[in-house]
């Protein structure tokens, strides 16, 4: 099987200006070639010092972009599993 690499992050330069807020965005690897898609969840300014750019995630718990995340991750290990 091919590998497929997922990877998140605060994409800080697409910051909106009406909301300020900061959007999470997932890159997809695979073959050398890569997607890009914006996430449904965002995360204010403030937050961004408590980004684990190793764990691909939020440094706090009981927060939302982390829940989407981990649920991404789940369906696509899922669906990794399921094609073994």
């Amino acid at each position: 099987m091919e590998k497929v690499t997922l990877i998140f992050y605060p994409h800080a330069a697409a910051k909106s200006k009406r909301t300020g807020n900061i959007p999470i965005y997932m890159r997809i690897i695979h073959n050398r070639q890569k997607a890009e898609i914006r996430l449904d969840v965002d995360c204010d300014e403030r937050l961004l010092p408590l980004w684990n750019p190793h764990m691909m995630a939020f440094e706090q718990k009981n927060n939302t972009v982390n829940d989407r995340i981990n649920f991404i991750r789940n369906e696509f290990n899922k669906l990794q599993e399921a094609e073994h």
